[in-house]
């Protein structure tokens, strides 16, 4: 079968109602940072357990012919194709860490020709997609002479834990990596990275009216953020991606005193 021939099967085989059922029951599965300081994830979280364990495996599995490569808890990875070179790795993140405060979050309603829900933009949109166009490929019985690999990955704590242990047990090394992220179909050629920094600042307690006594921590927080706010780099940015940049995204102060009112007799 030629390309343009294969291309039209793939697309007469693609089953659009069934993609819409795929995201709206991936979309009733919590999958979402939790509220508060710590915002890593572990990949043996229950959550992330359950959804790739008993909602994406399952949905492979369905049709008795995908290959899968299990690497929980870290992930799993669906194959098709050879085996051999090509290969490309697909990629795409379990954990939902945008829209927190998102009403009936995990609703998976769909409605106005979307499905609603938690992570429908950032992840379980693209899982969607592609466990339906993975099947879709299957239906046209077309032999791929490269390999391609689709992983949904568990990573939640800005390593690369997972996509190393991932890499390690795929059967030959990817020629190429597409990261799947809301990007409004753009495909970008880099990616900015980030680098975690904790900074801790110890204060001496002291009350308010004699401030000189001790140490504030806020006040040496607020020292900090003037001193990252200050800060620059004699580089020129990346023409793409911009420059670099250093930003306070939490902060959290402990212990934290509270005041207790006792209310005594009569």
């Amino acid at each position: 079968m030629d390309t343009i021939g294969a291309l039209e099967a793939f697309d007469s085989l693609l089953d659009t109602d069934e993609l819409v059922e795929l995201a709206s029951e991936f979309a009733k599965v919590p999958t979402g940072v939790p509220l508060g300081f710590e915002t890593y994830v572990d990949p043996t979280d229950p959550q992330l357990v359950r959804y790739i364990g008993e909602v994406v495996t399952p949905e492979l599995s369905r049709d008795g012919r995908l290959a899968q490569i299990d690497c929980r808890p870290y992930g799993i990875v669906a194959q098709l194709g050879s085996g051999g070179s090509p290969a490309i790795l697909v990629q795409s993140y379990a954990i939902s860490q945008h829209h927190q405060l998102m009403e009936d979050p995990y609703s998976g309603r769909v409605a106005e020709e979307r499905v609603w829900g938690r992570g429908m933009s950032q992840s379980k949109g693209h899982q969607a997609v592609m466990v339906a166009v993975l099947r879709a490929l299957l239906r046209t019985q077309s032999d791929l002479r490269g390999t391609l690999f689709w992983s949904v990955n568990a990573e939640a704590r800005s390593s690369h834990k997972c996509t190393t242990a991932i890499l390690e047990q795929l059967p030959v090394t990817p020629d190429f990596c597409l990261l799947q992220t809301p990007t409004s179909l753009r495909v970008s050629l880099g990616n900015r990275g980030r680098v975690d920094v904790a900074v801790t600042i110890e204060g001496t307690a002291s009350h308010s009216s004699t401030p000189g006594a001790g140490a504030g921590a806020i006040e040496g927080a607020r020292r900090v953020m003037n001193r990252i706010a200050e800060l620059s780099w004699p580089e020129a940015g990346h023409p793409l991606l911009g420059q670099r940049q250093a930003v306070v995204y939490k902060m959290l102060f402990d212990p934290v005193a509270r005041i207790r009112f006792h209310r005594g007799p009569g």
